[in-house]
């Protein structure tokens, strides 16, 4: 009798092993399917806004996988359908490079504090007959990424967050969520070589986006002068007083202690008051509005229009008074500069940014 149990049991983890190692060598399914980009998978992806993406169509017979070339096509063709969310889209289609198909998707540009969902569907068709071979939807989303919940849930009061780009959203939720931590107090907001000190009570989501990309316009207006640059795409607006401070110790030797700060917006530049802490080697702003900063080693005129006519009467007021409200609800963001470009200098402001934080004009 025992035997006859121990055969049992053997013959049972037998079969659930078999199971298991037959489930693990399952078969891809037949039909259309799409290849990694940068190990991006397009299936429940977030593609980022100003970005451009080539996704491999492939297409599985009989469990196996290729991507689908023009002697694939031979007798057949493509077809695509917007379901959802083509509006976020500058541009989708089916492109053929090197004999290869390809899914091309152009995001627009832009700093939304909200993701876009967006679906297409796409048919493999016999020509000959008309008939749908194989049918496939795929969906994903444009927009960034909201920051850690687990980050925000681990802070204490007084922590200074440190603003991921991988993540640079924070939801309403959440900042109430960090004004509650700290008392309703001012909050500390950190990114390399920058640090803000504001305060996030009854806001609106954000996106803290943030780089230290060269402005190619004033580089070429101004080819002598040194710059740093710090920029907030997405300009953010918050309520009350705040503080925007800038490490400057990368810089103070070449600037010999000489720091003249602006705001760049709509082809202006103005002139900001700064207060420069040399035991710490800081420059503090008091704006509750970022944008695109510039710090430069000359004084340049108050006003000076880089680029247009320095006016743009449908962007909002750039006010550092501290009277806003901070409440953005159903406002686009502010425009920082970025969006008033020709696309040849847009194009230019991508390679600028391998220039590092400061930028040195060729001395004459």
């Amino acid at each position: 009798m025992k035997r006859a149990l121990a055969m049992m049991l053997a013959v049972l983890t037998f079969g659930m092993t078999a199971a298991t190692a037959f489930a693990d060598a399952k078969t891809a399914e037949d039909g259309l399917s799409f290849g990694t980009v940068d190990n991006i998978e397009l299936e429940d992806a977030v593609l980022t806004p100003g970005e451009e993406y080539r996704f491999p169509i492939q297409l599985t017979v009989e469990g196996e996988t290729a991507e689908l070339t023009e002697d694939m096509m031979d007798g057949h063709t493509l077809r695509m359908e917007a379901l959802e969310g083509k509006d976020a889209l500058e541009s989708a289609k089916i492109v053929t490079i090197g004999g290869k198909y390809y899914f091309e998707i152009k995001v627009k540009a832009g700093w939304p504090t909200e993701q876009t969902n967006v679906m297409y569907k796409f048919r493999y068709v016999n020509q000959a007959d008309g008939k749908v071979l194989y049918t496939t939807q795929v969906a994903f989303a444009t927009g960034y990424e909201t920051a850690s919940d687990l980050q925000i849930g681990g802070l204490s009061e007084g922590d200074e967050i440190a603003v991921d780009n991988a993540r640079p959203v924070y939801t309403k939720e959440q900042l109430e969520k960090i004004a509650e931590i700290n008392n309703y107090s001012k909050v500390i907001f950190t990114g390399g070589d920058w640090s803000f000190s504001a305060n996030v009570t009854d806001m609106d989501s954000i996106n803290m986006l943030h780089n230290s990309n060269a402005v190619p316009e004033i580089i070429e207006k101004f080819n002598t002068y040194d710059f740093k640059f710090v920029t907030f795409p997405a300009g953010p607006e918050f309520r009350g007083n705040a503080t925007l401070t800038i490490d400057v110790s990368d810089i103070a030797e070449d600037f010999d202690g000489k720091f003249y700060v602006y705001r760049y917006l709509n082809g202006k530049l103005t002139k900001m008051a700064a207060s420069y802490n040399e035991e710490d080697v800081t420059l503090a702003l008091e704006t509750n509005k970022l944008g695109r900063f510039v710090i430069s080693n000359t004084e340049i005129p108050d006003g000076t229009v880089i680029f247009g006519d320095g006016d743009n009467t449908n962007t909002d007021t750039d006010t550092d008074s501290g009277n806003n409200s901070g409440n953005n609800q159903n406002k686009p963001n502010p425009d920082t500069g970025a969006g008033n470009l020709p696309a040849v200098l847009m194009g230019v402001m991508s390679l600028a940014a391998l220039t590092g934080l400061t930028v040195k004009g060729s001395k004459k």
